[in-house]
């Protein structure tokens, strides 16, 4: 080779080299944002509350503006004489909200002479009052609030009741055209549905979803949930009373009010118990399980297409780390990726992993530092779009958060305005014409007398245990990593290949 092509040929391997770098700093770049839009950072928990009364159960909500509302059931004993040694008491339902950054206080909202108040249900309507269901000695409650923030009794309507039968139950969703469902069943009948046009002011008659199965047993609450365009979808548990089994069953309406054949979509073995419901924003349909107790494990099992198909049961953790029947739910964020928190180990800590579409991260624990306390009712949503709360009981007594913030943009709606003429005696409009203020970030501190958190924090990178530490690698950061040194052979062998010819 001639020195006078030289400069041709060193140009030509500039350019190359240029195109390799430009290609690797493309991947690299797309790989950052992928890593840091999965890598989620987890405060230490937080006790919110403490009682010497029984915690029965917690219910955790969101709304578009960005607020958290909590609400649980506490049953308080006294001594009863008369009660022939059976355990007396009055139940009530407690109600916080974090608002601008700080909780309420907590609140009776609702409130017995006696009984229980189970299987908490609930959601917040456009104008942002809430919505609650609950069950007690057989029959479903229904009650509203009037106002956005109802953090007293007298801003509640009094009870609407339902009979049912034993062990009834139900679940609330809220349609596209503003329709309340109410679905509920009992041990011994099936799923009815009652709807309401006007959000709770009145109720249609109930209609039979699907009747008593023959040899079979409602067991614990089904879940009702409605897509954009109106489409119904319910999922249930189905009890064998000679086996002891359960299975699980899913049902879809079309927009003519019509249900199709129901599906089993979970069956033996192993056993076990549908603990939520979620649809992502592409219309596929996600169902969260927790295998028995003395089968263990939490399992997923998930459809692309509103529940035409399903696929087979995954699991997230096996029965090795999961070997108690446990509690847990489903939340998806603003870009539609889906969350799950779980009882974990002994029910002893709460677990945490996402689904990327093929496969469930390695869970990691979210309620480190809290030790020697049996976890339940386990809760998980997303505020603003871009923040998960995990909310759980420990030993029946206490109320615990935790918060975790990606990288998303926040997601901040308002609520549309009360009617002017004022809903349930209230005077005036209770939301403005502007809408509410949006809430801010979710506080790292309790409320005043309360536990302090721990003043650490965690970040819990995609696919790592709670032990690991440092940077998720997105599919397409480990193909850069890859690309590089093979990158980096072509070009010795192309510059090798130079300087030979040069010589020659």
């Amino acid at each position: 080779m001639t020195n006078d092509k030289l400069p041709a040929k060193l140009h030509i391997l500039s350019l190359t080299i240029a195109r390799i770098v430009l290609i690797l700093a493309v991947v690299c770049s797309l790989s950052a944002d992928a890593a840091s839009a999965q890598s989620i950072r987890w405060e230490s928990p937080t006790r919110l509350y403490a009682t010497e009364n029984s915690i029965d159960d917690l219910l955790l909500l969101t709304d578009a503006t960005g607020r958290v509302h909590l609400l649980w059931s506490e049953f308080a004993e006294f001594d009863d004489e008369s009660s022939d040694g059976e355990t007396s008491g009055s139940p009530a339902i407690v109600y916080m909200v974090l608002e601008n950054g700080e909780w309420s206080k907590p609140a009776d909202v609702v409130a017995q002479m006696s009984g229980r108040m189970n299987d908490l249900s609930g959601l917040v309507d456009p104008y942002g009052r809430l919505h609650l269901i609950y069950s007690d000695n057989g029959d479903v409650h229904y009650v509203r609030s009037q106002r956005p923030t109802p953090t007293g009794a007298p801003f509640w309507r009094s009870t609407q009741t339902f009979a049912g039968i034993e062990k009834s139950s139900g679940h609330l969703s809220l349609d596209a055209g503003g329709q309340l469902n109410l679905l509920f069943g009992g041990l011994d009948i099936g799923l009815q549905r009652h709807r309401s046009d006007d959000l709770g002011e009145s109720w249609s008659a109930g209609d039979s979803v699907t009747p008593l199965p023959p040899n079979g047993q409602l067991s614990g609450p089904p879940f009702i949930l409605n897509g954009a365009a109106d489409t119904g979808y319910l999922a249930w548990d189905q009890r064998d009373p000679m086996g002891g089994t359960t299975a699980s069953y899913f049902g879809r309406e079309d927009e003519n009010g019509t249900w199709g054949e129901f599906s089993l979509v979970a069956s033996p073995p192993p056993t076990t118990t549908l603990l939520s419901m979620a649809q992502l924003p592409d219309a596929s349909m996600h169902l969260l399980f927790s295998g028995a107790e003395g089968t263990g494990g939490r399992y997923h099992i998930w459809s692309p297409d509103r529940g035409l198909g399903w696929s087979d049961r995954i699991q997230i953790v096996g029965a090795d780390a999961a070997p108690r029947a446990g509690t847990g739910g489903l939340a998806a964020d603003s870009a539609g990726l889906l969350h799950a928190a779980f009882g974990a180990q002994e029910n002893t800590v709460v677990g945490y992993s996402f689904w990327n579409g093929v496969s469930w991260s390695a869970w990691a624990n979210i309620a480190a530092g809290v030790t020697d306390r049996t976890l339940d009712h386990v809760n998980l949503a997303t505020a603003s779009g871009n923040q998960l709360i995990a909310s759980w009981t420990a030993n029946d007594n206490e109320i615990w958060i935790a918060s975790a913030q990606s990288n998303l943009p926040p997601v901040v709606g308002e609520y549309q305005p009360l009617p002017l003429e004022g809903i349930d005696g209230d005077e005036g409009n209770v939301g403005s014409s502007d809408g509410l203020p949006a809430a801010a970030p979710l506080a790292a501190a309790a409320p005043a007398g309360q536990e302090q958190p721990m003043p650490t924090s965690r970040v819990l990178p995609a696919g790592i245990n709670d032990r690991a530490e440092g940077l998720t690698m997105s599919s397409s950061l480990l193909l850069a990593t890859a690309l590089l040194p093979i990158s980096l052979i072509l070009l010795v062998l192309l510059i090798s290949r130079l300087g030979l010819r040069r010589s020659s």
